[in-house]
């Protein structure tokens, strides 16, 4: 219907896009009026930028037909106003040197070019170039007159010149050139300075006039016009759509919505992607799906401790459409393999993929299984530490042994201290008798005991510690709420509890899908 009823070009703001016309001319036309006075980033012309550019374009060839002082310039003048423009600046430069010196006689010390600034390689004509940029014209001197007859600047010699020949001679000045008569020049020229200053400043410097005025007398502008005012008046159309277009969307997602946002039915339908899931983190090979926006980090850790989850915050590297952190629940895996500054990849839900890097991490069992493993995993890591320790120290020993052999000075210290050395070694005899006693009982101990009852003792004490860890792991599982992880995203829940059983549904869901590999 809005294709048919209205045309695919009407948006009813007034707004006529380039690429829905056809026509060549009024194409043409349109490109000129938005790279001359268009709106960044515009791709089409309303009637704002109509009517700014037909007024730009009147100034424009009102300022090129002025004959106040800027035609009435003859070709020789207007060549020297060339030459007088490539050395005004220099020229200036020079005078207002020269007034400060009559101010100030210090004043020449602070003109001078530091000696740093001289120490040059002399065969670098850039280097040679840009010293001679900063060196006046000539050297200042206390009564202002430039000697035109003097040595010059070597970078702007031949600017002078023409310079001289174009209008210093023909107003007869020798010699010397004074600061009035400087200024005389000036004013001489001024009108057709500023009438050109104008004329540059037009964003349409770059048009021809003629053919400016050819698209002005044209029938364009009607035309564009007409788009424009039959774009404005189908602004009520467009409006009646937009609302029936949405209702006829709210009716047709309505109840996906409720199950998003209501009951989350589908945020817990592993075959369906929520409305809340902004793309899926690939990291430690794991797929993890249930991604939302962050915007706050630290506010976000706040709320989401008290969910008891194990949460991923990845650093997404995208463009300003992308979400610059994500969070994510993890349900399952191993937790040593998330880790701050592990690299990642997002897939967001457009496609498209982005670099990942965790950002930080909220530790807590991602699963029964992973916290029973907890304890002898950091049993493990004790006795690991503990032997690297003891490496270490003999390792320490060894070397502290060789070098005692190459040091005299040790035996010297071990003979002055006998008397320590004797009670040493008869506390070393006491524990080692009390050693042997308790190792003797113990033996006398486990000789009487049964073997196989021994057997079954240590089975009913591991799998006692086995099932009270169990337990206690079923315990803090169920304490997790992912209700408080969608609090931390935005969401306004009423009940924290209701998403208890379902977090363990989400758990058993392909959301805790383990780790691929490559076919």
């Amino acid at each position: 219907y809005r294709e048919t009823r209205l045309g695919i070009a009407v948006r009813g703001d007034g707004f006529v896009a380039l690429d829905n016309v056809e026509e060549a001319d009024l194409h043409r036309f349109m490109s000129i009026i938005i790279a001359s006075v268009g709106a960044p980033g515009a791709r089409g012309v309303d009637g704002a930028t109509l009517e700014r550019f037909c007024a730009e374009a009147r100034q424009h060839l009102a300022l090129l037909g002025d004959m106040t002082g800027a035609r009435a310039l003859s070709p020789a003048e207007s060549h020297a106003y060339a030459c007088f423009a490539e050395i005004q600046d220099k020229i200036d430069d020079f005078f207002r040197r020269c007034r400060l010196l009559a101010l100030d006689p210090r004043a020449a010390e602070a003109m001078r070019v530091n000696e740093s600034a001289l120490e040059i390689n002399l065969e670098n004509s850039a280097e040679l170039q840009n010293l001679a940029k900063r060196i006046p014209l000539q050297p200042p001197v206390a009564n202002g007159s430039l000697d035109i007859d003097g040595a010059m600047n070597p970078l702007y010699e031949d600017a002078f010149l023409g310079f001289r020949r174009a209008i210093l001679d023909k107003l007869g000045i020798r010699g010397r050139l004074s600061y009035r008569e400087w200024r005389a020049i000036r004013e001489r020229f001024a009108p057709h300075a500023r009438w050109l200053a104008a004329v540059e400043s037009s964003p349409l410097a770059a048009m021809d006039a003629e053919s400016l005025r050819r698209d002005l007398d044209s029938d364009l502008i009607p035309r564009l016009r007409w788009l424009i005012t039959r774009d404005l008046a189908a602004a009520d159309d467009v409006g009646l759509l937009v609302q029936l277009e949405r209702a006829l969307l709210f009716q047709r997602w309505l109840l996906r919505l409720a199950r998003n946002f209501v009951t989350f039915e589908e945020l817990h339908r592993p075959e369906l992607a929520p409305l809340a899931q902004v793309g899926t983190l690939v990291i430690a090979g794991n797929e993890l799906p249930f991604t939302m926006p962050v915007d706050d980090i630290e506010a976000h850790q706040r709320i989401a401790k008290r969910a008891g989850l194990f949460v991923v915050y990845a650093r997404i590297m995208g463009d300003a459409s992308t979400p610059a952190m994500v969070a994510c629940p993890v349900f399952g895996g191993n937790a040593a393999e998330l880790y701050v500054g592990r690299r990642g990849l997002f897939q967001g839900v457009d496609g498209q993929q982005w670099d990942a890097e965790i950002a930080a991490v909220i530790v807590n069992p991602m699963s029964w299984r992973e916290l029973v493993g907890r304890p002898l995993r950091s049993l493990g890591g004790f006795v690991e530490q503990q032997l690297g320790r003891i490496s270490t120290q003999v390792q320490l020993d060894a070397k502290a042994g060789a070098d005692g052999q190459q040091a005299p000075g040790l035996a010297k210290s071990l003979m002055e201290n006998t008397g320590a050395i004797k009670e040493l070694v008869l506390m070393g005899s006491v524990s080692l008798a009390a050693l042997m006693s308790t190792f003797a009982c113990m033996t006398s101990a486990l000789a009487k005991i049964d073997f196989l009852g021994l057997v079954l003792t240590t089975l009913c004490g591991l799998f006692s510690v086995s099932v009270s860890l169990l337990g206690l792991g079923i315990l803090e599982i169920n304490r997790q709420n992912l209700a408080f992880l969608l609090e931390a995203s935005g969401w306004t829940l009423t009940n924290h509890e209701h998403l208890v059983a379902d977090t363990r549904r989400l758990r058993r869901s392909a959301y805790t899908r383990g780790p691929k590999t490559d076919a």
